[in-house]
């Protein structure tokens, strides 16, 4: 094919291809449709391209024909002093004189007949060469043009196989690329699950670690310090058991006057006995010197364990805050480029369309040029027909003056010729005429589609322009009500400061003034005691003499017996001089027996139940709790330490208080003394509640205060607390009491070990510390934290926690709060969390929300409720929250614009917003979802069953153009759907 004749001309089809790039054309075809105009021929486009052969360039202009993006340009020659229409003929006058003329016969006429047959059939004749010159060059182009479309056909199958061989191996790489992308990503994510699993682990143990031996370290010394105190009292019972044995044998080998004697030894009892106390006191106050120091080095170590195990969270922490920036860093990174990318296909197609525009105004003013050209050739046209015509006319007319006959005869030759030439012409012109018009209308349909297709632009971009400006106004708006929120929120939390601090200054003030009174109060209290003191001294004086007395008759006594007895064994001995030998036998059967006794007897109190002999214990119970006390069995134990065991205690005029055991481990010091001090008072198997508690602590002032019954420590073991809502907690622990019957520090452990709880005084207030690991608090059993720390303190009915910190579902919080207890139960604080995982939250939520991604949020709370077990569940909530790289599952938003994708799901970037939540239903105001190719905004509501409801505005932007819709949302948490 001759190149330099072929010309194209681009479709409307193929203006906008320029702009759109449809992704089915190939990067050749892309390069050659610029180029292509009516002006520039197949060679100088093939002349401007580089690499390109004439096979190539044909097969692609072949397919952008096909395709409709270009179409042919044929030119015709429309010269009709050239053209041969096939209906000429030669016309032949013949000159005669007048005479001549007038006397013309019939033979001339039939000459001139038979002139005018011959001249039609020559023209039949010639009419007929040409029709079959002009059907063989039509059979031949034919051929030429099936032959060409043969090759072209074969061309394009070849082409067509090329780049479907070309596309699959494309394909495949690309598949293969993502596949070992995705691998490589799950290793990365495989490696970094193990190590933190490898992390979690190791901390884990060394936390397990740590406690184990702070456990074993405090039991070592509590066994030690048991062991020493054992050890004490058994020597100093044996130093008193030798001491009085030696002291009774000497009072029965002297003389029983001696009264002096006895004194010394009265006295020097005494003397042993309080050495013995001072030796145990001292021994057990250096055990417990010990026991003190082991458990400060064990409490030492594991805060040193903890610190370690804290500065390794804090790194893991740091590394999650290092690799979150750098996600936040490539997400930053990714959205420049694609901001990029987007401006830089905007401008393209701003050049396109510009590029396309001039090129349609161009081609109408070419067209519109031809139009006016055609006209004026075709006026030309009929202007020279016109005037051969006229001048034919005049030759006719003279003609006919002079021969009228000939002139007749060649007029209606003429005129047939002349009819013939002018249905020739008219022909050409109505050709002429339906070319331009066709030419036109096409021109006319083109650029008013062009027109339409640019209105169109116009009109989104208009639209997008009012959107963009409706959404600054509403941002406008939106950032106004925030500041005038925020103003709002301000000045309430400075009328709330205002009012803290004046709460503050009147509670200091109420605290001077009872400390004031509780001054007051002790020094009076300090008198009376002091007054008691010398009262009891004085007593206790008067005793001591009263006894002195009381111990020097039965001295004299006992002497006097002696000495009788000593007499009448000296008669007896001389009337009986065997009974050396009886006296032998009898101390040798004291010798073995004794022993044996004593150890049965001592084998026996385990067992023997000593209830009966147990009411002066009752008694002594009963007057110092204040309240009747019994029990139905009680029991001695010398082992590990001697001790009394009751069973089946009940406390209360009605026996309200049921306790399944009681060990009670006396001082042996105060074992004989009206004044009993117990070292350890063991609790196990009860249930308390708070009214019970309040009872407890009256039992132990009240004790204190009797001063027959001094108790140093309570032990607890498997005793159940409940209260209204909340569930039932089992704990252990211990309770020191001090010397006013006042709780002390306390130690207390849940049963199953996930929750330690430390109690210590601090002026009028308690320091509390909360560690807690897999625990599961009872105020709402939905929570479960991995590891929380709790740092505050009780004062009165309110508790205060200024650091609460841990983990959960994955992340970590910290909060601060506060409850009150007095009256309607209060709660109110705030909260922050990192990283929570959805899915892990709303499982333990027994939600039935499909929402993937980690949470960040900041919220504060506020709650009032009759029952406590409600205090989360009324809660209201203020949060602002974002979920990062997650996903919407059960809904695409974009399905009011494209085909809804096959998972059928929204995946998002990032989705914003602000959480109002009270009496279980929801509020989501100010949402926004953003990702690489959508944005959405809108609010939503939550019911509390489950319903939703809510509006959405969607913006979808593509490469082509950018779509919005506005959707409603209802349906469940479970089945949203979109109306």
């Amino acid at each position: 094919m001759d190149l330099t004749s072929k010309l194209d001309s681009k479709t409307g089809k193929g203006t906008r291809a320029l702009s759109t790039k449809p992704k089915g054309l190939p990067t050749g075809a892309l390069k050659v449709l610029p180029l292509i105009d009516d002006k520039t021929t197949a060679a100088a486009i093939l002349a401007k391209l580089d690499k390109f052969s004439e096979t190539d360039l044909l097969l692609i202009l072949a397919r952008l024909e096909r395709d409709g993006y270009i179409r042919a340009i044929q030119e015709e020659n429309w010269d009709l002093d050239e053209q041969n229409t096939g209906y000429q003929t030669a016309m032949v006058v013949e000159e005669v004189s007048a005479a001549d003329f007038f006397q013309t016969d019939e033979q001339h006429i039939a000459d001139i007949d038979a002139t005018a047959d011959l001249a039609r059939e020559e023209a039949e004749r010639k009419a007929q060469e040409e029709e079959q010159a002009h059907r063989k060059a039509e059979a031949d182009r034919t051929a030429r043009l099936e032959a060409e479309r043969i090759t072209r056909d074969n061309a394009e199958r070849e082409a067509r196989a090329k780049a479907e061989a070309h596309r699959k191996a494309e394909e495949s790489a690309r598949l293969e690329a993502e596949r070992l992308a995705r691998a490589e990503l799950e290793r990365q994510a495989e490696e970094a699950r193990r190590r933190a699993e490898a992390e979690m682990a190791a901390r884990l143990k060394a936390e397990r670690m740590a406690r184990e031996a702070a456990e074993k370290q405090a039991r070592e010394a509590e066994q030690a310090r048991l062991k020493t105190e054992a050890e004490a009292r058994a020597l100093a019972e044996k130093t008193a058991l030798m001491e009085a044995e030696r002291l009774i044998s000497k009072a029965a080998e002297r003389k029983a006057h001696e009264e002096a004697e006895a004194l010394r030894k009265a006295e020097a009892e005494k003397t042993a006995r309080l050495e013995a106390e001072r030796i145990a006191r001292e021994a057990a106050e250096r055990e417990a010197r010990a026991a003190e120091e082991l458990r400060l080095k064990a409490e030492a170590e594991a805060r040193a364990a903890a610190e370690q195990a804290a500065h390794l969270e804090a790194e893991r922490q740091a590394r999650e805050e290092a690799e979150r920036q750098a996600r936040v860093a490539e997400q930053a990174r990714l959205k420049a480029e694609a901001d990029a990318r987007a401006e830089a296909e905007k401008t393209a197609q701003l050049e396109a369309e510009r590029i396309a525009r001039e090129t349609a105004e161009r081609q109408a003013r070419e067209a519109e040029e031809a139009r006016h050209k055609a006209e004026a050739e075709t006026r030309a046209l009929a202007e020279k027909a016109a005037r051969l015509e006229a001048e034919q006319l005049a030759r006719e007319k003279e003609e006919a003056r002079r021969e009228a006959e000939a002139e007749r005869a060649a007029r209606e030759e003429a005129e047939r010729q002349a009819q013939a030439a002018e249905e020739a012409r008219l022909k050409a012109e109505a050709d002429i005429r339906a070319e331009a018009e066709k030419t036109a209308q096409l021109e006319a349909e083109r650029t008013a589609r062009e027109a339409a297709e640019r209105q169109a632009r116009e009109a989104e971009e208009a639209r997008i322009k009012a959107e963009a400006r409706a959404h600054e106004e509403r941002a406008a708006r939106l950032e106004a009500e925030r500041i005038s929120r925020e103003a709002a929120e301000r000045e309430t939390r400075e009328e709330k400061e205002a009012r803290r601090k004046a709460e503050v200054e009147r509670k200091e003030r109420e605290e001077a003034e009872r400390q004031a009174r509780k001054a007051e109060e002790a020094r009076r209290k300090a008198e009376v005691d002091a007054l008691r003191r010398q009262e009891k001294e004085q007593a206790r004086a008067l005793s001591a003499e009263k006894a002195r007395q009381k111990t020097e008759r039965k001295a004299q006594e006992l002497a006097d017996i002696r000495a009788r007895k000593r007499a009448a064994a000296i008669a007896k001995k001389r009337n009986a001089p065997d009974s050396g030998k009886r006296f032998a036998t009898v101390v040798k059967t004291v010798s073995v027996y004794l022993p044996l006794a004593l150890v049965l007897i001592v084998v026996a109190l385990h067992f023997v139940n000593l209830a009966p002999f147990g009411s002066s214990i009752q008694n002594i119970a009963s007057e110092s709790l204040g309240e009747p006390v019994k029990f139905n069995d009680m029991r001695a134990s010398l082992f590990p330490k001697p001790q009394l065991v009751l069973s089946g205690v009940t406390i209360g005029t009605d026996a309200e208080m049921k306790i399944a055991s009681v060990r009670v481990v006396l001082a042996l010091a105060t074992l004989f003394d009206d004044r009993k001090s117990v070292d350890s008072l063991e609790i196990a198997d009860t249930s308390l509640a708070m009214p019970e508690l309040i009872r407890a602590q009256q039992w132990f002032r009240t004790s204190a205060q009797t001063d027959r019954l001094r108790i140093a420590r309570v032990s607890l073991k498997n005793i159940g607390y409940t209260a209204p809502g909340l569930a039932p907690v089992s704990f252990d622990g211990r309770v020191d009491l001090l010397p006013t019957g006042e709780f002390g520090a306390a130690d207390l452990t849940t049963s199953d070990r996930s929750l330690t709880l430390q109690l210590q005084p601090e002026n009028d207030a308690w320091k509390i510390t909360l560690d807690g690991s897999n625990w599961q608090p009872p105020l709402h059993t939905i929570l479960k934290f991995d590891d929380v720390h709790a740092e505050g303190s009780i004062e009165g009915s309110k508790a205060r926690f200024d650091t609460i910190e841990g983990r959960i579902y994955g992340g970590t919080f910290t909060a601060k709060g506060m409850i009150d207890w007095a009256g309607r139960p209060t709660a109110s604080g705030s909260f922050k969390t990192e990283n929570i995982g959805l899915p892990q939250a709303l499982t333990a939520a027994a939600s039935a929300a499909n929402l993937e991604g980690t949470l960040d949020a900041a919220a504060s709370f506020a709650s009032v409720s009759g029952d406590p077990g409600k205090l989360v569940e009324v809660a209201e909530i203020s949060a602002r929250f974002t979920v990062k790289d997650g996903k919407i599952g059960g809904v695409d938003l974009t399905s009011a614009m494209l085909p809804a994708n096959r998972e059928k799901n929204t995946r998002f970037d990032t989705l914003t917003g602000n959480l109002q939540s009270s009496n279980g239903n929801y509020r989501y105001r100010n949402l926004v979802l953003e990702s690489q190719q959508s944005r959405a905004q809108g609010n939503l509501d939550i019911r509390d069953d489950q319903r939703i409801s809510g509006n959405v505005s969607v913006q979808l932007t593509i490469p082509s153009r950018r779509m919005q819709a506005n959707i409603g949302l209802g349906g469940t948490v479970g089945d949203v759907r979109i109306r």
